[in-house]
């Protein structure tokens, strides 16, 4: 009964049956001494349902206070929003509303002017794309992952990576989309340098005026410099993909007759893991052999 229509009528209802059941017990129907039998083993009874439905209770109750003790969107750290199975959006927590810089009430009248408010703090260049994204996910129900610049309060753009996912009900139907935005331009900015660092650095490599080529540490060619590919004529991709047997691709182009020297020195530096200096003759592009002087430095990691 507690189970069917709630906890306060159920028990209301097992108190009046008790009562009925008891004026019906110890009626002279049923005799005194039975009636006090009966009347007995009901309470009984009726003690152990109700002990029955208190731990039951007892147990939901702790239940559901474990799972509201979790975090909520407007706890987490960074922006936070929630979005109706529609897609639009329904809550922004406080740190999202303080970085764009709008209170509760005109963020709830944003949102109830048009379906994708949202779009009016992104950059204009990311709009569209973060559109695109955003409908996939409500066409697909797929998580939604995606960068775009947000407006700060001040005016300012930032870098951001909204990550949302559809809470679903035991039935499997979506109830919502839950979403965190994280704050990335630092990050971004980083690989920026990075990337920008790596080109001139390769650039430095390219245009040193000497031929540079790099091996892994099992004696395999993975990188060789511009003036390395335009001197000798080689496919980079080409030498590098060639792993038949240890220094196999640098070797053969060498003369054959330098071959076995240039090999024997290789095997020589690698296991003692010490700088290696050989000479020989490269082939070049036009077929013809001339004399070089190879030196090898081992790179080590810290440790």
């Amino acid at each position: 009964a507690c189970m069917c229509v709630g906890w306060r009528a159920g028990l209301a209802a097992i108190a009046v049956g008790g009562l009925i059941s008891s004026v019906i017990l110890l009626s002279p129907a049923y005799g005194a001494d039975d009636g006090a039998v009966r009347l007995v083993a009901f309470v009984a009874a009726a003690f152990g349902i109700w002990l029955v439905a208190k731990i039951f209770r007892t147990i939901s109750f702790y239940d559901r206070m474990y799972q509201g003790a979790g975090p909520s969107l407007a706890d987490i750290r960074g922006l936070g929003w929630y979005a109706n199975p529609d897609g639009r959006v329904m809550y922004y927590n406080p740190a999202g509303l303080d970085y764009i810089g709008i209170s509760l009430d005109e963020a709830r009248r944003l949102m109830a002017s048009d379906d994708y408010a949202w779009k009016t703090v992104i950059h204009p260049e990311d709009v569209e794309t973060s559109l695109a994204r955003w409908r996939h996910s409500m066409k697909t129900a797929a998580p939604l992952i995606d960068e775009a610049r947000i407006r700060r309060h001040d005016g300012v753009y930032r870098w951001f990576r909204d990550t949302a996912v559809a809470a679903r009900d035991s039935r499997g139907r979506i109830t919502g989309w839950y979403c965190h935005t994280e704050d990335i331009d630092d990050q971004r900015k980083a690989e920026a340098a990075l990337r920008q660092s790596e080109r001139e650095l390769r650039l430095l490599v390219d245009t040193v005026p000497t031929m540079i080529w790099l091996m892994t540490p099992e004696g395999q060619p993975y990188y060789f410099n511009k003036r390395f590919v335009d001197w000798a004529g080689l496919n980079p991709d080409e030498e590098a993909s060639r792993t038949e047997s240890q220094f196999a691709p640098h070797v053969e182009l060498f003369h054959p007759d330098d071959r076995a020297a240039v090999k024997a020195a290789f095997q020589k530096g690698f296991a003692a893991g010490k700088p290696l200096h050989h000479k020989g003759r490269l082939l070049r592009k036009n077929g013809a052999y001339r004399w070089i002087d190879s030196r090898l430095e081992p790179v080590r990691v810290e440790d």
